[in-house]
């Protein structure tokens, strides 16, 4: 069996977070895991549009400083 990439592992995670972010259903719970998405990857777009789905009344506040 052939071992994953570290860049394949990465995306693997980050993909997983995201996915249980898009599955839970308090919106609270949703922005963590976005975030944690945004702590592994700062320019994923998945969590980027949770993000202004759920906490952010302006672009700007989902745009990492």
């Amino acid at each position: 069996m052939q071992s994953l990439s570290s860049r394949t592992q990465f995306t693997l995670i980050v993909i997983v977070v995201m996915l249980k972010a898009w599955r839970e259903r308090k919106p609270e719970q949703r922005i963590v895991y976005a975030k944690q998405a945004l702590g592994e990857k700062s320019d994923y777009v998945p969590a980027l549009l949770l993000m202004a789905e759920e906490d952010c009344n302006m672009l700007v506040d989902v745009s990492p400083a």
